[in-house]
């Protein structure tokens, strides 16, 4: 049995690459939703670090977390070696595309 708005296809062949098309639509959307729905819940129920910043004020009794921003418990892998972190080991190098390298 066919759905109730599908056209006759057997009649109407030339319908067939339109109405798949209209299902792989509606199916994207239905996927996408569904994903944006699923991270907005999973961020909202994990974001117990911000509200706890949020609650931390500074010296100066400002919110420790500015407007808009959020507590991150832990950095993305950017690539590269980790230092040692001592400070004396540290060098700067600006080079390339600028007027005066050091």
């Amino acid at each position: 049995m066919r759905h109730p708005r599908q056209p006759d296809l057997d009649r109407y062949p030339e319908l067939q690459k339109a109405w798949d098309r209209r299902q792989f639509v509606k199916s994207a959307a239905a996927g996408t939703l569904f994903m944006a729905l699923g991270g907005a819940l999973v961020r909202i129920a994990g974001d117990d670090l911000t509200k706890e910043a949020r609650a931390e004020k500074r010296s100066d009794g400002k919110s420790r977390l500015p407007p808009g921003q959020r507590a991150l418990d832990k950095l993305r892998p950017m690539g590269g070696a980790e230092g040692d972190g001592d400070v004396r080991n540290f060098r700067l190098r600006v080079h390339g595309a600028v007027k005066s390298p050091f």
